[in-house]
């Protein structure tokens, strides 16, 4: 999560580099590490009109990678300040308060200094395995990270903002696939805008491109690759094509692919790569990712949404996700975001953290184990062992064994699912302890003539593996009816799923701090003021 101490880290980083001195390109051997070099040459310094030139060539930064201990932090410090970096900013206080900041910032400043140094030769940035290079410029990031606004749809600052539409508006009108959040980013060189539909539960990011063989009706202008210098198709003998699952050749040897959605929905078009560019939540710097694979689709049928998205970004745990392809330049494999309920100031914004700043931790804080589900990689999968109605728990199998990655958290869908069995169970003792008439009865849907449920329904609590439980007050089990004078139980059964699997969306999920740490294995939550982040 971002903060002012953060900025005031970035800065004085930034600082650290550009009174720098830089010296010319200087060669030294493959192993650039602190216990092993001995044929690196001293940093020569330089005259004072070359101390601005370390942040303009390449683009690349040389930091240490996230979760370095602090003992190997200092070690790379002191081994560069031995060979010749200019290391008075971490102890002279007079000149750039480096002294009392943060070993990662001190030590991103030495290593960046030697990279440079030594005419950023990829090998000067080893530091016995715990460097790496990125083009994420240090401005836009902390520690390995950065992070984006998620726009509801009905925020002026979406491109699906309708004046004469209130918030009370975006409450009542539940989206059946829970196409409430957009992330923005700009695709291409020039860049051009783009808004896309947030979906943890899919691999694919894809947006409409011209020509449209058949394209939905859109409200930007449509995406057009002939106008981007930085598009290029993938080909069919690429590895890249063989990502993923759906592809295959056209006559012209271009890799295509199709993406399917529930029974109808589907994108068709070329696998390509682009470059994209993030903003940042504070609005001061940008964060720049180039070759990225995305899908191009010229052919987009069965869209319910037809005028609220601009294609799907896919932040699932597949190999093509953008998560997967960004987070190989971030050195860490987790993110996080944090939902404003759909009644909220459409101007206030969600957040989403991506790399080492997407941390949830402090009071509050629960986690489960990750599971991973074979043939579904590309979805996040948690095991929930029951649910308890007030006091009242129940199992999530009554007669069988609980099976692990039972429940899926999945942003692309709104509500909570579950299986039948279950979910009759769970909705017949919420309405004994509601033990109002329901009023009108939308076949298995409950609804009640009151616009508001809190202090009438009962706390439903989650119960992960590992003793992690997630209380869900009201209003995240009841939603606004369409008229906006009564609600409806927002936890459904899943029969169209097909299987015994569960789904959180993101309604319920709305005011939580959820994050989800791919390299060790864990989902986090923490109940949280969202509107404060």
């Amino acid at each position: 999560m971002a903060s002012n101490t953060s900025i005031l880290l970035l800065t004085t980083f930034l600082l650290c580099l550009t009174t720098s001195t830089y010296s010319d390109g200087l060669s030294h051997g493959t192993n650039s590490n602190p216990s092993q070099l001995g044929n690196g040459k001293r940093v020569v310094k330089a005259t004072e009109s070359e101390t601005t030139v370390i942040l303009k060539p390449s683009k690349k930064y040389c930091v240490p990678k996230p979760r370095v201990s602090d003992e190997i932090l200092q070690a790379n410090i002191d081994w560069g300040c031995k060979m010749g970096v200019d290391c008075d900013p971490l102890v002279n206080t007079k000149e750039v308060s480096c002294s009392d900041k943060s070993l990662w910032i001190k030590a991103a400043y030495v290593m960046n200094y030697f990279f440079n140094a030594n005419a950023r030769n990829e090998s000067a940035c080893d530091f016995n395995k715990t460097g790496f290079l990125t083009r994420i410029n240090p401005k836009a990031t902390n520690n390995g990270g950065f992070s984006v606004d998620l726009i509801h749809r009905d925020s002026p600052n979406s491109p699906l903002y309708n004046s004469h539409k209130t918030p009370n508006d975006a409450q009542a009108s539940v989206s059946a696939d829970g196409s409430n959040y957009l992330i923005k980013f700009s695709i291409g060189t020039p860049p051009k805008e783009f808004y896309g539909f947030l979906d943890t539960g899919s691999d694919l990011t894809w947006t409409q491109c011209l020509p449209c063989e058949s394209c939905y009706k859109q409200l930007n202008p449509i995406y057009d690759p002939a106008k981007s210098s930085s598009y290029k198709d993938i080909s069919c003998q690429s590895k890249q094509c063989r990502l993923l699952d759906t592809t295959s050749c056209s006559s012209k040897q271009i890799c295509n692919y199709t993406s399917v959605y529930g029974r109808y929905d589907q994108s068709k078009g070329v696998l390509a790569t682009e470059t994209i560019t993030f903003g940042s939540s504070s609005g001061n710097s940008s964060t720049v990712f180039d070759n990225i694979i995305f899908g191009c689709g010229h052919n987009n049928t069965g869209w319910i949404l037809k005028e609220r998205q601009m294609g799907i970004v896919g932040l699932g745990d597949g190999n093509l996700s953008l998560i997967s392809q960004i987070f190989s330049r971030l050195g860490t494999n987790k993110f996080s975001y944090c939902l404003v309920p759909a009644n909220t100031n459409p101007n206030i914004s969600s957040k989403m953290y991506f790399g080492s700043v997407s941390e949830v931790s402090g009071d509050g804080v629960v986690s489960t184990a990750l599971v991973s589900k074979g043939n579904q990689k590309n979805h996040y999968f948690v095991t929930l062992e029951g649910i308890s109605v007030g006091n009242k728990f129940i199992p999530y199998n009554s007669s069988t064994r609980i099976s692990k990655g039972n429940f899926r958290v999945d942003s692309g869908m709104r509500s909570i699912s579950l299986p039948d069995d279950l979910y009759f169970l769970i909705s017949r003792e919420v309405m004994t302890v509601i033990n109002l008439p329901t009023d009108p009865p939308f076949g298995t849907v409950h609804c009640y003539k009151k616009k508001s449920m809190v202090g009438i329904a009962p706390i439903i609590t989650l119960h992960f593996e590992g003793g992690a439980k997630l209380p869900l007050g009201p209003e995240k089990t009841f939603h606004p009816t369409l008229g906006g004078d009564g609600s409806c139980f927002a936890i459904h059964q899943n029969g169209d799923i097909g299987n015994n699997d569960g789904i959180m969306g993101s309604f319920a999920l709305s005011n939580t701090f959820v994050g989800i740490d791919i390299d060790n294995k864990i989902v986090s939550f923490k109940p949280t003021d969202c509107t404060k982040q």
